[in-house]
């Protein structure tokens, strides 16, 4: 008798407590929408914040390539105003070398007049 009780105890709490099986979609069980001011206001804000948040992205993006456009003019501008200086410079330096070969030429001649 003692056995049996434990095998109907122990049948019926693995019933009692098992998981149910899987149901079909569709028919009875499905869940009904709730929609009423409050949750459609909900939705509307959340809505309305995931547009914003997308702006946001937008006009960071712009002001990044921007940014980068104006970064990209400065170094050029950089690059050129560097180009003029070295040209600037080679042509002084071939000036002075003018000036000291014409400087040279002039010291020779005067020394073979005396």
């Amino acid at each position: 008798m003692r056995n049996f009780l434990l095998l109907l105890f122990l049948f019926l709490f693995i019933n009692g407590f098992s998981q149910p099986g899987n149901k079909p979609a569709g028919g009875k069980n499905r869940h009904k929408l709730i929609m009423n001011d409050t949750v459609l206001a909900k939705l509307k804000q959340f809505d309305d914040s995931v547009q914003e948040e997308a702006r946001k992205k937008e006009e960071l993006k712009q002001i990044e390539q921007d940014s980068q456009r104006n970064m990209d003019y400065f170094l050029q501008l950089q690059k050129e105003r560097h180009a003029k200086e070295k040209r600037n410079a080679i042509m002084r330096i071939g000036i002075g070398v003018a000036f000291l070969i014409l400087l040279i030429v002039g010291l020779r001649r005067r020394r073979l007049k005396k």
